[in-house]
């Protein structure tokens, strides 16, 4: 009784749980997956430093900064920016975001989350050729992430980039593993500036039928449709 308890059991668990996180790491894209792994051993490392056992945690805590500092989307300057840049996204300050976002843009400052929400608060201020550069440096650091693709689709849309933008959402929709629809809205749009008021319609039908479509921008869907629908008769 007491091996199946303080053995067998916590085993079965631990199995359990590690069979989950093997299933959901699947999920990811492989370049946000050494990002997690790399999380998990300074965990461990974390746990085993604090229960005395540091001959095993610093090690595993030296191994986590070296994956941290050679995968493609973080290293250790990159860290540095996304410290200075607490403040200011605590604060949801866009112009200091941009800001500190510029200046990790120059030189090898890996750090994905930073250059995102740079991108997200230079299209929030309609500031949309600033945004670029920071969606391209995105886009490289996590290549096989829908996110990129996505912000820069919008940006492309708002400089009148249209067909820039419709590779984008391709591209993001084809990379996103499940939600497909929730970008769909967006391409609907490109396609619409277009003229592609077919495809537009096909993608509105399927975003209003998703669960991301709200009340409000369900309004938005259906004006959308009447607009494609009347441009589509005035065609014929």
């Amino acid at each position: 009784m007491f091996i199946l308890f303080f053995l067998i059991i916590p085993t079965i668990i631990i199995a359990f749980a590690f069979a989950n996180f093997r299933r959901e790491m699947r999920k990811l894209p492989a370049s946000r997956r050494i990002e997690l792994k790399g999380t998990v051993v300074f965990s461990i490392g974390m746990l085993f430093s604090i229960f005395n056992l540091p001959i095993i945690g610093v090690p595993l805590l030296l191994l986590s900064f070296w994956i941290a500092s050679n995968q493609s989307s973080m290293n250790i300057s990159g860290i540095v920016y996304m410290f200075k840049s607490l403040p200011a996204l605590i604060a949801r300050n866009h112009v200091d975001i941009i800001s500190i976002g510029r200046k990790a843009l120059n030189g090898d400052n890996r750090i994905a989350p930073l250059f995102d929400h740079a991108a997200s608060s230079a299209i929030c201020l309609k500031q949309y050729e600033e945004s670029l550069p920071f969606c391209n440096r995105l886009i490289l650091l996590n290549y096989d992430d829908p996110r990129g693709y996505s912000l820069r689709g919008e940006t492309n849309f708002q400089l009148g980039k249209f067909d820039d933008s419709l590779h984008d959402f391709n591209k993001a929709i084809d990379l996103e593993p499940k939600q497909k629809n929730a970008f769909k809205l967006k391409r609907a749009r490109t396609l619409i500036a277009l003229a592609d008021y077919l495809a537009a319609l096909n993608d509105l039908d399927d975003f209003k039928s998703s669960s991301h479509c709200t009340n409000e921008l369900e309004a938005e869907v259906d004006l959308l449709r009447t607009n494609c629908i009347a441009s589509l008769k005035s065609n014929h």
